[in-house]
């Protein structure tokens, strides 16, 4: 059970990124997922819970409000390396081989 938990605390950690937004009292909330979808339940599953029972984690009389609805992102916003190293290695191998080409045309 214990694994568990750290394993919730690892995914947790990669999925979510809460900030104080800097001159604010605001909380903002990142979910990264990838399904859009996804990512916005967990946002509002999220806000919910701290609207709903925040006072259990705050320390004296505090109002929390949710501020704005998710924003889904139209792009990926977390780059995937293995992805873009395949892609990157592949169209600079056929760019490296247009130049050799275009050397011994000369």
């Amino acid at each position: 059970n214990n694994a568990s938990e750290i394993q919730k605390r690892k995914l947790w950690e990669k999925t979510v990124a809460p900030e104080v937004l800097s001159g604010t009292a605001l909380l903002g909330i990142t979910v990264f997922h990838q399904d859009k979808e996804q990512a916005k339940n967990w946002a509002s599953a999220i806000a919910y819970t701290l609207q709903t029972q925040g006072f259990e984690y705050t320390g004296g009389n505090v109002d929390i409000k949710i501020v704005d609805t998710p924003i889904l992102s139209r792009w990926p916003v977390k780059p995937n390396f293995v992805m873009n190293g395949f892609l990157g290695l592949l169209v600079g191998g056929l760019l490296g081989m247009i130049w050799v080409a275009g050397k011994y045309a000369k």
